[in-house]
């Protein structure tokens, strides 16, 4: 089905590891040093950090906004439209373009190609729409958003969750 698909697509990873859910803007999240300790195993092939947090849009109001290290869907991101194929659209996100879910974009009238306007603490600032992506999270809508975009404009460089991608044959172990 379309939502197993989609399950297979995002949950790829291993191991997951969360900081304590509640904490808000204020919560110190995970571990620098941890996220870059467990990144460096061997025994790891790819890690992708996440942040979860409400933006302030002057047009839509308040957005899920999903802070990835990357996308850990990577070529099998599902894409409803898209500037091109999943290296495309890496390269727009780099540049500060955002993904935005189905969802937002139905019940927000919103294209691909738009601007997301954001309030930053740096001002407002504009982003790109790269691609609209079938993601079944929240009936709310999500924008996806690459963490040094975010960081840059944010000044807020903390990570939530962490993805971690073991070699072929690697069990994971508690």
């Amino acid at each position: 089905t379309t939502v197993e698909r989609w399950l297979e697509d995002n949950l790829r990873a291993d191991v997951f590891v969360a900081a304590e859910p509640g904490g808000g803007r204020t919560a110190p999240g995970l571990d620098p040093g941890m996220i870059a300790e467990l990144a460096a195993m061997p025994e790891v092939t790819h890690a992708s950090t996440a942040l979860g947090v409400t933006a302030r849009s002057p047009d839509l109001g308040d957005v899920p906004l999903f802070v990835i290290g990357s996308d850990i869907a990577g070529d099998r991101r599902w894409f409803a439209s898209a500037v091109g194929p999943p290296a495309a659209v890496r390269e727009a996100m780099a540049r500060g373009a955002v993904m935005v879910s189905e969802q937002l974009a139905r019940r927000h009238g919103l294209a691909l190609g738009d601007e997301l306007r954001l309030a930053t603490p740096r001002g407002e600032r504009g982003y790109p729409i790269a691609a609209i992506v079938r993601e079944f999270s929240s009936d709310r809508g999500n924008v996806f958003i690459l963490a040094g975009v975010y960081a840059d404009a944010w000044q807020d460089d903390r990570v939530d969750s962490l993805a971690l991608i073991l070699r072929p044959g690697v069990a994971a172990q508690a």
